[in-house]
Order: structure tokens, then C-alpha cells, then sequence
């Protein structure tokens, strides 16, 4: 039924809306973009990445998502930043330890080297992408504009 569906609240951990909306573009066939935002929690203000959003929502027992795209500056995954380090390889595959969910894989992962991000670098987009991975759907990780 169409209408107006509000954010928040405590059901859900306060997604319970927004998974909502996600299911139904999912249903018309449409792919939903989501992106990280300011906000308020309790008293505070703070950022809350992309990549953690993601992560939360996919988590949700009633998501209908069968795979995710991570987005990031480089072509992909690799053992460094290869915008820091020339000897930095591209990775394919990144096994991952079911138990605590740590990537196995050699990589070195770690916050942005950009200034401007303060949603947590790579080091976050790689552990949301892994968590997601365990929850059985797919997730892929690549450049912005590939």
C-alpha cells in the first residue's frame, strides 16, 4: 500500500522503516543507493559511514538483498593502499574466518589517508563487507565510476 513510511524508533534497532523502503524498491526492481549521513544520537552528533549502514541493514532479519556493492576510490581490493605503495597487488578473493568474522586474507587494511573521510577507510568497508558476506549475501567491493 503506498504512504509515507517513517525512520526511527526503537523497533528494529530503528531501521525496521528503512528495510521497508529497501525491500519494495528491491520488489519494483530498482537498486537502492544508500550513503552515510550526520546525525544526532541521544545528545551527540556523529557520522555514520556507508559502510556500517550497509552492514546494519543487512543484518536485519527481514532484508530481502541478495548482494551489495561497496564503493571505493581504487580498482578493487588489494595487500596495500595502492594509492600509498607501488608493490601493493590486487586481491580476488578474501577468505574470512566464519567464527569472529576476521578476514583471513593478506591484507593490510586501515583507516582513510584522506583528510576529508572520517567514516572509518578501508578498514571499516572491509569489515562491513565480510559481516555481510557471512550473513549469505554476496558482497563486492569496487571502484566508484568502474
Amino acid at each position: 500500500m503506498p504512504g509515507l513510511h517513517c525512520h526511527g524508533g526503537d523497533e528494529g534497532g530503528g531501521v525496521t522503516a528503512l528495510i521497508h523502503s529497501i525491500n519494495e524498491a528491491l520488489a519494483a526492481g530498482l537498486v537502492p543507493v544508500i550513503h552515510g549521513d550526520a546525525g544526532l544520537y541521544g545528545s551527540s552528533a556523529g557520522i555514520l559511514s556507508e559502510d556500517t549502514l550497509v552492514k546494519i541493514i543487512t543484518m536485519h532479519k527481514n532484508i530481502n538483498a541478495n548482494q551489495v556493492l561497496f564503493l571505493t576510490d581504487v580498482a578493487g581490493v588489494h595487500t596495500k593502499d595502492p594509492n600509498l605503495f607501488d608493490d601493493a597487488s590486487l586481491t580476488r578473493r578474501i577468505d574470512i574466518d566464519p567464527k569472529p568474522g576476521n578476514v583471513m586474507s593478506n591484507i593490510s587494511a586501515s583507516g582513510s589517508s584522506h583528510e576529508h573521510d572520517v567514516t572509518g577507510g578501508f578498514v571499516t568497508k572491509l569489515g562491513s563487507a565480510s559481516k555481510v558476506a557471512l550473513a549469505g549475501i554476496d558482497a563486492m567491493i569496487a571502484k566508484c565510476s568502474s
